[in-house]
């Protein structure tokens, strides 16, 4: 029997590194500079942005809010959609010693003028090509990625000016608010927890794999994986789940694939062919029907002879997001094929 090489073994040191996601990030570009950091859909295509050309971006954006003067520990809205412009736009705001706080728009337009309802943000970070508010506070704008989604960094790279304190993010609580058009409450997690939780995830997913492995007679590391996990996410960073799970993907040098649409996720997963999923519930349990609706459309001789007996040659781990769960007959049917399912929120 071949062994699999360990997560903890591979990554939980640099999980461990005391340093916060932005400057993991630009250490990532000084080491791998062109090998891709995040996956995103574009047109019909799926297109890549090296941690060089993510480390880039970051740095630019947090001289530009620097250059807005604000007090460290000040909060800054952005719109957010699971896009790489957004990633980055995030990483540069707590780059610059700022707190994170990711607004979800409910249609086309400008930014609200002034803070984001119950964010008490005191300015925005734009993204490429999005319009200003026409008043309010102060507004700076994320410069566009260098290059076709591999960028350049010319003498080592821009960094970010040194925050007077590490970042942080924004995220809401869960519960809807007591009273309707009242605010939503939240709270902010520091750099220190948002690695925190990070390592917690990873050993947590090193847990269930080792279980999981059991199932499948190699018990061997996925085909077309090397060191790195193959992520497809459709999270959102308003909750504590979203932070966990993206804040686990950068620390552990995972291959982020972004899914801005959660309907369209199975479909997704089938060409993308990932190691790790995360979601929704519903969106899992879709998935789940899909993969069962291809077992019955293949002939029992090929699926002995196919790679891997994992659901796509390589899927092993899936991440459920939010307040639903998966049926107990979801989970077990994962289980028989050699996949882990682990909760990320309460």
């Amino acid at each position: 029997m071949v062994e699999r090489p360990s997560l903890t073994a591979a990554r939980l040191p640099a999980l461990a590194a005391p340093a916060d996601l932005p400057a993991i990030v630009l250490a990532r570009a000084g080491e791998s500079p062109e090998e891709p950091a995040l996956f995103y859909p574009e047109e019909m295509d799926l297109r890549w942005r090296s941690w060089r050309a993510l480390a880039a971006q970051v740095a630019a954006g947090g001289e530009a809010l620097s250059a807005l003067g604000l007090p460290a520990g000040e909060r800054v809205a952005f719109r957010w959609r699971p896009e790489p412009d957004a990633v980055a736009a995030d990483l540069a705001i707590q780059a610059a010693g700022l707190v994170s706080v990711p607004v979800v728009a409910s249609g086309a337009g400008a930014p609200p003028a002034g803070a984001a309802p119950g964010t008490e943000a005191a300015a925005w970070l734009l993204l490429p090509g999005e319009a200003g508010p026409e008043e309010g506070g102060p507004v700076a704008r994320l410069p566009e990625a260098v290059g076709p989604g591999r960028g350049r960094m010319a003498g080592g790279g821009p960094q970010p000016p040194p925050p007077a304190r590490p970042g942080g993010a924004w995220v809401l609580d869960g519960e809807p608010p007591e009273a309707p058009g009242a605010p939503r409450r939240g709270a902010v997690l520091g750099a220190g927890e948002l690695r925190a939780r990070a390592r917690d995830l990873e050993e947590r997913l090193e847990h269930a794999v080792a279980g999981a492995a059991a199932v499948l007679s190699a018990g061997r590391r996925p085909p077309g994986c090397g060191d790195r996990e193959i992520a497809l996410g459709s999270f959102d960073l308003r909750y504590a789940d979203g932070r966990t799970f993206l804040a686990w993907a950068l620390a552990s040098g995972a291959a982020l694939v972004l899914e801005p649409d959660p309907r369209v996720l199975p479909g997704a997963v089938a060409w993308a062919r990932p190691t790790l999923v995360a979601g929704e519930a519903r969106a899992l349990g879709e998935l789940g029907r899909r993969v069962r609706s291809l077992e019955a459309e293949r002939p029992r001789l090929f699926r002995r002879r196919s790679r891997s007996s994992l659901p796509f040659g390589r899927l092993r781990l899936l991440l459920v997001l939010g307040t639903g769960r998966l049926a107990v007959d979801d989970v077990a049917f994962w289980a028989g094929r050699g996949v882990a399912v682990v909760r990320v929120g309460p």
